[in-house]
């Protein structure tokens, strides 16, 4: 199926086929990029590495890193994930003496949200 292009692997597949091949999965990524459009490999990674260091300088790998604990996956509960900094905001924007609305629009929450840290 692979070889006649009616698949798409799945990272494993394409690990195990960058391992026969001695490459490493990255490499084969972005080989495959590269076939696809019309950059060189060199170009692609490149490319990358561009992105993923402005990820980390805009605190995107720093979020990544919390959702780890020694190398596995923290688990969390199920649900919306709770936002504390909301609450800490609504009461400082409230301190300053804005509206609802207003603070609802400056921090973009819904005005039910702003209602349920009003009173906190």
């Amino acid at each position: 199926m692979l070889e006649q292009a009616r698949a798409n692997p799945t990272l494993e597949k394409l690990d195990e086929i960058a391992e026969y091949l001695g490459l490493d999965l990255l490499t084969m990524v972005a080989l495959a990029i590269a076939a696809q459009g019309d950059e060189l490999p060199s170009e692609v990674l490149q490319r990358t590495a561009l992105k993923v260091r402005e990820f980390e300088e805009t605190g995107g790998w720093a979020l990544v890193e919390e959702q780890f604990s020694e190398g596995k996956l923290v688990k969390r509960s199920q649900g919306k994930p709770r936002r504390p900094l909301n609450a800490e905001s609504v009461r400082a924007l409230k301190a300053q003496g804005l509206d609802r609305k207003t603070i609802a629009e400056k921090l973009g929450l819904a005005r039910s949200t702003v209602q349920k840290y009003w009173n906190s």
